[in-house]
């Protein structure tokens, strides 16, 4: 039997789906949505108001920002909102595959395991939260989905357990990962299926036009501690020079900078034949 949607649980999807951007910025997207009209209102005023003081060159600091006006439920709501893009990504893929030419399914499950197998190996290693607990619960699951590239995804939750006398309760925590099957070629082949602790979903390199000599750069999607056992996305520039170390930023010219102040970050993991 489906559950009826809260007009919340609506408008956030709504905002969630037609939101440009990474999971954790959806996510934003979507709480800010569930916000009174009266807030939404003296937003737009603010922002008109420092717009018209930026045309005019006038200075805006002394303009109130209004406050965050908050949304009663959001880390569940945001829970759920992860749990239900899985949902549409699962249905998406399985629509993708049944209008597709079938593959040869034996050749294809034996490399869909070896992703599985060695992503799930980076992901022991990484260091997110996760249960604990000697009286209920304290299990931690990994679910590792293949999904089309550029749909790359990671959530996490927990879920309420209760001692087999039901005096105790505690929690199991789940990691949920969407990674392509070109994930050992892209990324675990070139050491960077971990990066500081710090899960790769997808690894694409800069143009080479954009590099000098000696430089080696990619466009990645990584994966960051949220609240509690939730995981969010961001995307980035991991980059090196010959003899550094990689440094990861939000821009080429700022992992330029960060090298030559020697704000390094390490990769953990071992470049794989």
């Amino acid at each position: 039997m489906k559950t009826k949607l809260t007009r919340q649980q609506i408008t956030a999807l709504r905002a969630f789906l037609g939101h440009k951007g990474n999971l954790s910025e959806r996510m934003d997207a979507a709480i800010d949505a569930c916000r009174s009209p009266a807030y939404h209102a003296a937003m737009l005023v603010y922002r008109t108001e420092c717009a018209v003081r930026r045309d005019l060159q006038q200075a805006s600091d002394d303009i109130p920002v209004p406050v965050t006006e908050r949304v009663p439920g959001s880390p569940e709501l945001r829970t759920w909102l992860g749990k239900e893009w899985s949902r549409i990504v699962e249905i998406a893929q399985k629509r993708d595959a049944a209008r597709a030419i079938p593959e040869t399914r034996p050749l294809m499950d034996r490399m869909e395991d070896q992703v599985r197998s060695e992503f799930r190996a980076a992901a022991r290693e990484a260091g997110y939260r996760r249960a604990k607990s000697s009286w209920a619960g304290g299990d931690h699951t990994v679910s590792v989905k293949m999904v089309t590239k550029g749909y790359e995804f990671a959530a996490g939750g927990s879920e309420r357990v209760w001692s087999s006398n039901g005096k105790w309760s505690g929690n199991n925590s789940i990691h949920s990962y969407g990674v392509s099957r070109r994930w050992r070629l892209d990324v675990a082949s070139k050491g960077l299926a971990l990066v500081n602790g710090c899960l790769t979903l997808r690894a694409e390199p800069v143009d080479a036009d954009e590099l000098r000599p000696g430089e080696e750069a990619y466009e990645i999607l990584y994966v960051t501690q949220g609240r509690g056992f939730a995981l969010e996305t961001k995307e980035a520039i991991l980059y090196r020079r010959k003899g550094t170390e990689w440094s990861r930023a939000t821009s080429l010219a700022g992992a330029r900078r960060r090298v030559a102040g020697a704000g390094q970050v390490t990769v953990t993991s071992e470049a794989r034949p």
